[in-house]
């Protein structure tokens, strides 16, 4: 009977300590893991498809590489360039600090070019708003034409610098073409020309430069070589009131060009020049005047006859008298007898 009470009084604490248990109020309030609840408050740093979002609508980002995105007043107006391809090579996060550094792999086109380029991006992490793009930097990059040099633009450069030669289409032709960088062309053209009193013949080599929307025309080099075909001696009328005379005459298959002047008793004797002729302008070129300051040229016409230019002006026509006589006393002698000396 002793054994059973102390059971009951066992069996009764038990049961009330258990009751007392279940009873017991829990702390308000508590997360049931702190951690994971930081975790999510932080905002999630950009993954690339958003970074890329971010510079697409970010116009420092185009200023960088499209010098084209300015309008007449230097402001920024608009680019043409899309982005392509994001790569994000490197990468810095802090959140602590609040910072994430990356370094991208970028590409972006437009209708008529490409870049690529390595950029620097700085992410600054704000309480409201979040990560927030701070800084864009260019580290380095390449731009590439898409496109070639039109084919008819640059013959047709070829013809304008043909016009005062008088040739035609015929007688020149895109020969060759090379492009010697992503945004540099040179395209080589060949020249055939002769009308009876000049021969041209030789290359031309017009380079060009593309500015990342247009391929511009920078520079033109020659190497034209030339033969005159209309040999003779050629009379004006200086200002003296006497003829000035220019014979023209080839020696061991070269030209030669002669320059005299007439006086009350004859011819005084030829001086051999050694003018520059420029196929272009079908001129021998030289300086006048005391200094040798004023441009002076002998140009061939079409027409036979040779045109006298002192300082772009006009000045006299020679007309071609005779075969080449390059001895004055003989051209004196000769000009006598014809009944045409003064």
């Amino acid at each position: 009977m002793l054994v059973s009470k102390r059971f009951l009084i066992i069996w009764g604490i038990c049961i009330a300590l258990v009751l007392a248990g279940c009873g017991q109020a829990q702390p308000e309030n508590t997360p049931a893991d702190q951690s994971a609840t930081e975790k999510t408050d932080t905002p999630s740093i950009k993954s690339e498809a958003e970074i890329k979002g971010d510079l697409a609508e970010n116009q420092d980002f185009y200023t960088l590489f499209d010098y084209n995105c300015y309008d007449s007043y230097g402001n920024y107006a608009d680019s043409a360039y899309s982005i392509d391809e994001l790569t994000i090579t490197r990468r810095k996060t802090d959140k602590d600090a609040g910072t994430d550094d990356i370094y991208a792999a970028i590409t972006a086109s437009s209708p008529d070019s490409k870049y690529v380029g390595d950029f620097h991006l700085l992410y600054s992490l704000y309480d409201v708003g979040g990560w927030y793009l701070e800084n864009i930097e260019l580290e380095s990059g390449t731009l590439e034409a898409l496109s070639q040099v039109s084919e008819a633009d640059a013959f047709n450069i070829v013809l304008n610098l043909l016009a005062p030669l008088g040739a035609d289409p015929a007688d020149s032709w895109i020969d060759h073409r090379e492009m010697i960088s992503d945004r540099e062309e040179i395209i080589t053209a060949v020249v055939d020309f002769d009308d009876g009193i000049i021969s041209v013949f030789g290359s031309i080599e017009l380079y060009f430069y593309y500015d990342g929307t247009e391929w511009s025309h920078e520079q033109t080099s020659t190497d034209l070589a030339y033969d005159i075909l209309a040999d003779g001696t050629y009379e004006s009328l200086g200002h003296t009131g006497y003829p000035d005379f220019l014979v023209i005459s080839h020696e061991n298959g070269v030209p030669v060009v002669r320059r005299t002047s007439g006086w009350g008793g004859g011819i005084d004797p030829f001086k051999v020049k050694d003018w520059e002729f420029d196929c272009l302008s079908r001129a021998y070129i030289y300086g006048g005047g005391v200094n040798g300051d004023i441009p002076c040229e002998y140009r061939f016409g079409d027409d036979g006859n040779i045109y006298y230019f002192i300082n772009g002006v006009q000045d006299k026509t020679l007309y071609r008298i005779a075969d080449p006589i390059t001895d004055a006393d003989v051209l004196w002698e000769a000009l006598k007898q014809s009944g045409n000396s003064w």
